[in-house]
């Protein structure tokens, strides 16, 4: 899908604002596995990781930026021509995980 028709009818994963009138466009990594083909992160060291990513919107994304990140609600998939927004699950890191 064209970045730019995401941009326009995409939702702020954090505070559900749309995010067409930003000026960035803006996705973080997160703490997820990604059970989806696109958008994920990955690492050329490790082909196991695939994490999941969220679209935050320019209000959202300068709170990152000054230490006063907001609560993300969803992860988000690009399956042909729509969005799908997944509930972000945080991986489960136990004490013997590191």
């Amino acid at each position: 899908m064209d970045l730019d028709r995401v941009k326009e009818i995409g939702v702020c994963c954090c505070c559900g604002q749309p995010t067409k009138q930003d000026r960035h466009f803006n996705m973080i990594q997160l703490d997820m596995d990604a059970a989806w083909e696109f958008p994920r992160l990955g690492n050329v060291f490790d082909s196991s990781v695939n994490n999941a990513v969220a679209m935050i919107c320019d209000p959202c994304g300068d709170r990152f930026e000054a230490n006063d990140p907001p609560t993300i609600l969803y992860a988000i998939e690009f399956l042909g021509e729509q969005l799908v927004y997944h509930d972000y699950i945080p991986r489960a890191h136990g004490a013997d995980q590191g």
